[in-house]
Formats: C-alpha cells, sequence, structure tokens
C-alpha cells in the first residue's frame, strides 16, 4: 500500500482518482478546501487535509509521509491568462515544491491542449505547467500525462449536451469532418493508479487515449448516443460565426460582472481545432496499462449517470431528469440486446464508488481524520448509479427509485461488501443485557466492552429505583419542550447540581449529548463569529457550527504550538474566537494537553469550550474530568457533558461561570424545539451524579480495570492508541484485519466496538474496548486471553 498525496479530489476527474486509489488498496491523502469536500472525501475512503494551492505549508502536510503526488488541480475556466497561471501554474509550483522538498514523486495531469499552446490561455498554461517539470530544482520521477476529452459519470458540463441529444438534436460545435480523441474518467483514473501500482517509476510526458487508434468523428459519437437511445439524433452543425459572436461577447461580460466563462474566444479556437488524436503507445509501456472501456460501453454509463442528474442551477431540474430518463436511457429493443453482454461486462460506479467504512459513532473531523459530520449534500456524493439493472428504474414492480438514494450507494457499496464477508458488525443485537458488564448476543453469555457504561451504573440499585419512582410518579414522558410544558423540577434541580458539582454558578441540560454540543454552538456561534477547533473532534461538534454559521478554523489534534500560531494569525480577532476542544477523545482514548491549551487560549484573550463526554466522572480528584486533573477548571469558558457514559443514561449537560448561558434557552432551537429528558433518566441521572461525587472507588476500580487491560495487550504485542485509559483501542493494519478480528472476540464471548475509516483518526482500523467500573478482574483477564488467542496483527504502524 502506498501513501498518495492528492489535489483536485472533489473535481471531476479527482474523485475518480481518489475512488479507484482507494480501492487498489492505496492510502489517500486529499487536498479540500471545505468542510463538505471534507465529508466528501471521507465518504470514498480518502483522507482529507484542509488547504488549498495558494497554502504552501499546507501542502507540505499534504505530502508530509507520502511515496507519491498525484496532482489533478486544475482552472479549466477563466477570462484572462492571469485566472489560468494562478491555478495551473503558481499553485502547481507550489504543489511542485513541497514534492521535491518531501522526495516525493508526482504525476501532473495536464491537458491535450498543451500541445497547441497558441490556441488558448488554458493550453498556454498547461504547457507552462509541464516545464515546470524540467526545471533543475523540479521534483523527480515526473510524469506527466496529456489526457484528451475525459467523459464520464460525474461530469457535469456535458449534462446539457446529453440533454439536447435525449431530444434527438446534436449541436456540433466543431467542423465536421475533425477528429478527436475521447477517454473515459474511469480509464484515466485506472492509468494514475497504474502508476503508483508499478512504484511511481515512471516518468515523461505522455498522451493518452481510449485505444480507438485516429480517434472520432463527431459523426460517430452521435451514432453511438443514437443507438444507445433507441432512435435517431439530427447532427446540427453551431455555425462558426455564432459561435464567435458568443465567445467574443461571454468574454467581454466575464471582465464586467467577474465570473469565470466556459466558452471564450481560446476555448472557442480549441474546438474548432481539428486534429486531437493522440498517441497512447508510449504510455502503455511506461505504465503497464490498457484502456478497458470504448465510447459504446463508456456512453452507457455517462447515460446512466445522467439519467439523474439535472445540471446544476437548473430551475426544471424534475424535468430535465425525467427526459433523460425517458430518452436517453436505451430503448427496450436496445436494453435487450445490450442484457446479456452487460451480465458479464458490469457497468463501472466511477461516481460512487467508495471503498472504506464509516463504521463506528465517527468524531466528524473535517481536518484530515473522522466521520461524516452528518450532511451529504446531492452535489457532495454525485449520483452514483446501481450496478443491477435497475438505475433510475425503480425497483421492478413499476416503481421509481427516488434520485435522494444516490448519495447512498457508496455506502451501500461498502455495506454490502462487509455483509458479503459473513460478519455484520452493525446487524448484532444484544438479546439481554444480564448486568453492566454482561449480556447474550446470539444465545452466548458475552462480556460487554464496548459499551461506555464507565462507572457501571446502568444497573445501579439506587439509579434504578430513582428511575421506577420517576415513572410511577411522572409518568413515561413529559411531551413537550423545556420552553412549553417540560420543565419539571427534576430538570430544575438537576440543572442546580450540576453547576454545584462543577463550582459554577450556571448548567443548561438537553435530550442528548448530541443536542448539548449542537444546541450550545448553533446558538453560541454564529455568521459573525470565529471558532477554532481541534481536527478530531467529535461530528456533534462540526454540525453545532455548520448550522449556527460561525467561522470554522481548525488546529492540528492536540498541539497547543500549532494553536498558538493559529490564534496568532487572527491577530484581533482572536480575543473574539471561541477554542474547542475534548478532554478525551472517543476513538483513540488520547487526553488533551489542557493546561498547555488553556495557556495559549488566556495568551490571545480567547474563549475555551471542552466537551467532557468521555472524562467525566473518570478523570479528576472528584471526576469533573481533565479541566480539574489539568487544574484549570476555573479558566474554562465552557464545560460540555453527556449523561451517556459514566452516568448510565441518556441526556447532556453545558455548565458555565457566565450568568449569560441562560440565553441559550431563549436561542438554541435544538434546545428550543426537542422534548424534554423523561423524568425517569432524570431521576436516575441525579442519583448517579450523587455516586459519582459520594464513591471514589468507582474511578479507582476503572483506572485498574483500564491499566490492567492496556498492561495485558501490549505484553501480547498489540499497538495501542494511548496511554492507559477508560478507552483501550487497538490498532490494526486493514479492514479485512480488523472485521476478522472483532467477529473472532465475538465468537470468544467478548463485544467490543469496530472502528473503520473514514470515522477514524488518520484512516486507522480500531478494535476498540471501553472498560467499566464494574468489571472484574477475571472478566479483564478473559478479553486478554481473547485476544492473545487470535494474535497480535503484524507490521502495524502507529501514527
Amino acid at each position: 500500500m502506498a501513501v498518495v498525496a492528492l489535489t483536485g479530489a472533489t473535481g471531476f476527474i479527482g474523485r475518480a482518482t481518489a475512488s479507484t486509489l482507494v480501492a487498489a488498496g492505496h492510502q489517500v491523502r486529499a487536498l479540500v478546501r471545505s468542510a463538505e469536500a471534507a465529508g466528501t472525501m471521507r465518504a470514498l475512503g480518502a483522507v482529507p487535509v484542509r488547504g488549498d494551492l495558494a497554502q504552501p505549508e499546507r501542502l507540505h502536510e499534504l505530502v508530509r509521509g507520502a511515496d507519491a503526488v498525484v496532482h489533478c488541480a486544475g482552472c479549466v475556466r477563466g477570462a484572462s491568462y492571469a485566472d489560468f497561471e494562478t491555478v495551473n501554474v503558481d499553485g502547481s509550483a507550489h504543489v511542485f515544491g513541497a514534492a521535491r522538498q518531501a522526495g516525493c514523486p508526482v504525476l501532473a495531469l495536464s491537458s491535450l491542449a498543451a500541445r497547441q499552446p497558441e490556441l488558448s490561455d488554458y493550453a498556454l498554461s498547461k504547457r507552462a505547467m509541464e516545464c515546470l517539470l524540467t526545471d533543475a530544482d523540479a521534483p523527480t520521477p515526473a510524469l506527466v500525462l496529456r489526457p484528451p476529452a475525459v467523459y464520464g459519470p460525474g461530469d457535469r458540463e456535458i449534462a446539457p449536451l446529453f440533454e439536447a441529444m435525449g431530444r434527438g438534436v446534436a449541436p456540433i460545435p466543431g467542423r465536421a469532418r475533425a477528429r478527436l480523441s475521447l477517454l473515459h474518467v474511469q480509464d484515466l483514473a485506472e492509468a494514475i493508479t497504474a502508476w503508483v501500482n508499478g512504484g511511481a517509476c515512471a516518468a515523461g510526458v505522455y498522451e493518452i487515449h481510449d485505444g480507438h487508434e485516429g480517434g472520432y468523428r463527431w459523426a460517430d459519437i452521435v451514432a453511438v448516443a443514437a443507438r444507445l437511445r433507441g432512435a435517431p439524433i439530427r447532427r446540427v452543425p453551431v455555425p462558426r460565426l455564432a459561435l464567435a459572436a458568443t465567445a467574443s461577447l461571454n468574454a467581454r461580460l466575464a471582465r464586467v460582472f467577474g465570473y469565470a466563462p466556459m466558452l471564450t474566444p481560446g476555448k472557442l479556437r480549441e474546438l474548432r481545432y481539428p486534429d486531437w488524436v493522440a498517441d497512447n503507445r508510449g504510455v502503455s509501456q511506461a505504465l503497464d496499462w490498457q484502456p478497458r472501456i470504448g465510447l459504446d460501453r463508456g456512453l452507457q454509463t455517462t447515460c446512466d449517470w445522467a439519467a439523474g442528474a439535472a445540471p446544476a442551477g437548473s430551475a426544471n431540474g424534475i424535468q430535465y431528469e425525467q427526459s433523460l430518463r425517458r430518452n436517453l436511457r436505451p430503448s427496450s429493443r436496445v436494453a435487450r440486446a445490450v442484457r446479456s453482454r452487460r451480465e458479464h461486462d458490469r457497468t463501472i460506479d466511477t461516481a460512487g464508488g467508495r471503498s472504506g467504512s464509516g463504521l463506528g459513532s465517527g468524531h466528524g473531523s473535517a481536518y484530515g481524520v473522522g466521520g461524516s459530520s452528518g450532511h451529504v449534500d446531492s452535489d457532495e456524493l454525485p449520483a452514483g448509479r446501481r450496478n443491477d439493472e435497475r438505475s433510475g428504474q425503480g425497483d421492478g414492480r413499476g416503481g421509481h427509485r427516488l434520485s435522494l438514494f444516490d448519495k447512498f450507494d457508496p455506502i451501500a457499496k461498502v455495506r454490502g461488501e462487509i455483509e458479503a464477508s459473513g460478519i455484520d458488525p452493525l446487524g448484532v443485537p444484544i438479546e439481554r443485557v444480564i448486568s453492566a458488564t454482561e449480556g447474550v448476543i446470539g444465545g452466548r453469555r458475552t462480556i460487554l466492552a464496548g459499551t461506555n457504561n464507565y462507572l457501571g451504573l446502568t444497573f445501579d440499585e439506587t439509579c434504578v429505583e430513582a428511575a421506577v419512582a420517576a415513572v410511577r410518579q411522572h409518568g413515561t414522558g413529559t411531551t413537550g419542550s423545556r420552553m412549553a410544558n417540560g420543565s419539571y423540577d427534576g430538570h430544575m434541580a438537576l440543572e442546580a447540581e450540576l453547576a454545584a458539582f462543577y463550582g459554577v454558578g450556571h448548567c443548561v441540560v438537553f435530550s442528548t449529548g448530541y443536542q448539548a454540543n449542537l444546541g450550545m454552538l448553533a446558538a453560541l456561534a454564529g455568521p459573525r463569529d470565529t471558532v477554532m477547533l481541534d481536527a478530531d473532534c467529535h461530528a456533534s461538534i462540526y454540525d453545532g457550527l455548520k448550522l449556527g454559521g460561525a467561522k470554522t478554523l481548525l488546529f492540528k489534534h492536540n498541539d497547543p504550538a500549532d494553536l498558538d500560531k493559529r490564534l496568532g494569525r487572527l491577530g484581533e480577532t482572536a480575543s473574539q474566537t471561541l477554542v474547542v476542544v475534548e478532554g478525551i477523545y472517543s476513538m483513540l482514548g488520547d487526553t488533551a494537553p489542557l493546561a498547555d491549551l488553556v495557556a495559549v487560549v488566556q495568551k490571545h484573550g480567547a474563549a475555551i469550550m471542552v466537551d467532557e463526554a468521555h472524562s467525566m466522572g473518570i478523570v479528576g480528584r472528584y471526576g469533573r474530568g481533565v479541566v480539574e486533573a489539568a487544574g484549570v477548571l476555573d479558566d474554562v469558558d465552557f464545560i460540555v457533558g453527556t449523561f451517556s457514559k459514566s452516568l448510565g443514561a441518556a441526556g447532556g449537560f453545558c455548565v458555565s461561570r457566565h450568568a449569560e448561558l441562560d440565553m441559550i434557552r431563549y436561542a438554541s432551537r435544538p434546545y428550543i424545539f426537542t422534548a424534554s429528558p423523561v423524568p425517569s433518566v432524570i431521576a436516575s441521572v441525579r442519583a448517579a451524579l450523587v455516586r459519582l461525587r459520594d464513591d471514589r472507588s468507582l474511578r479507582e476500580r476503572i483506572w485498574r480495570n483500564a491499566q490492567r487491560l492496556h498492561r495485558g495487550l501490549k505484553r501480547e504485542g498489540f499497538v495501542l492508541g494511548a496511554e492507559p485509559g477508560p478507552v483501550v483501542a487497538a490498532i490494526f493494519e486493514s479492514r479485512d484485519t480488523a472485521l476478522h478480528f472483532w467477529q473472532g472476540l465475538l465468537e470468544r464471548g467478548v463485544y467490543v466496538n469496530l472502528m473503520l475509516p473514514p470515522a477514524t483518526p488518520g484512516g486507522k482500523c480500531l478494535v476498540r474496548a471501553s472498560l467499566s467500573a464494574a468489571h472484574t478482574p477475571e472478566q479483564i483477564d478473559h478479553i486478554i486471553a481473547a485476544f492473545a488467542e487470535l494474535g497480535a496483527p503484524r507490521a502495524v504502524s502507529h501514527g
């Protein structure tokens, strides 16, 4: 497996490349500019790194530890050479400089247009990029690929052409006798992957195409489309003068209004050029690669995708989609003719490919690790079509498959792969819970070591009796929000008790721990505010910031120096910034260096919020969390916690020394519009808080158990994610290894959590145990013995 640094990963070609590299077993580190793009990359199984081509420091972070750099980023629209130069030349220079310093070979994606740099500013900028790799200080080896027109699922630039052909008309912008080569995006992605598979040793400048020697005429392309459509398509040449006038006007308007046009005089000269035929001979030898997708099959996969893809900004997307489904899909006659071939030659799902699963809770980081931030837009994951002959045609019973579900195709693919292995970590019900540490799974008595029941209070007699009494006194629910009829005496009392427990004056209780972060940050940090958060923070934190619209910046995980540097760059804004971190991070169980982080926050006059979900009740003399253990309880502005871990119930809270915290009740939509916690939960939490406060033996027992398990697994050769703590995560080198190890533990009577990329930091595969004060030494020894019987994986690297 190689580690590949990839630019342009969220583009049409880059996304296919990322998916194909991941499917080939490589680790992809993808440069992205937004949290949404980071979510897209995680869904494909890649590790996102936030930044852009104008940030050399982020590029150095991207390539650090990489075995190869694939540079797919490029600008294809612009009103002047300067527009193209910024990305295609200056940005490329930054990428190549970072690669050279890291000693990485480079594959740079150019264009066949670079063969004729005099035609357009775009072509000239691509040739200039190629020249950068001939300099004395260029990275070596360096390979340049010059693809012709690239098409396939996900390319929205061609959607208008398909719409027109769906209506039986094919506008021809170029010369009727001109010839051009084509290349399906999946073949290009596989050529790039072949370079990586071959050790990234090939160098030189190579043209590349789909294997059809001599290229195609426009008539050839239209003929294939008509055959797939099952009806004739009329070719309509677009007059040269009309195109020239449109291009000239478009360029002038672009300069006036400041947008990036597609059709310009330069682009028109490219379209009208008579010979865009590429030569494949050199690249096939250099890469040990051959194209697999001809025009018939390529257009079919593109039609399958386009059948559900309305163009961006379309005001009539529904009609557009129906038109494509009706007209571009093959007629029944053509479908019958090609169906038998498809059985042996399945359509490649380029647009929706994903390798890697988001199993586990996922912490939602957008810095380069973690799970989805919780929201997937239709244009984040393009509409990958199913490979079951039902694309866009419902379930075969006359129904209609909603395109809304298309975005989940990558997830469904991975889910299917896992199910095919015979192991289903998401489909394992606990048939009966015997105690805080034991249950029945698959008819077998099983040790529960993956429940976050840190203090073992779910079966505590005092907590259970308090819950039962509350049900009898107050009923099963409140049926209303805290702002309506949902505030009972118990809610008020719990808020006062939590505030007193932390020694602060104010507390707000939420219905879930997730909503505590969501509700606090959505109300506290609005569009005019800046928030700086640790890159490994939980998904609920990211979602709260997204809901509130705050400007969100990230610093490196558990790195006070990086926080200091980034706050320093903000100038006066730093004093108006909220910093958000966690006490103990849920995936690896590592602890934040909170004293150092708070010192940096105070240096810049910022505010800080600490999520103590996995440390409350466990860390600190009185169980107040890392804030107490680090001696910074009085210096933290907001502490968020949950009732679903140490307190053995459900719900969440925020405490603060700021009297203005009470205003959250009137501004937080997740607080205002959610039914309040049920009385039985409030009662059991109040009882658990008393146990936590008064019984130090609970904390002593969980730490003894944590140290016992950590010591035993280290002795057996397992690589663990952090120092001893309530979360003990063993690191595995591959998904399959982790899956079968998890299943092996279950068969030996041990239930733990399986955590896989992209829900994990750094793309690690984890088998994660969460311990309880209720575990006995004998149970801990049984867990160690089960791990030892299966054996530690070999050649696992940590870092």
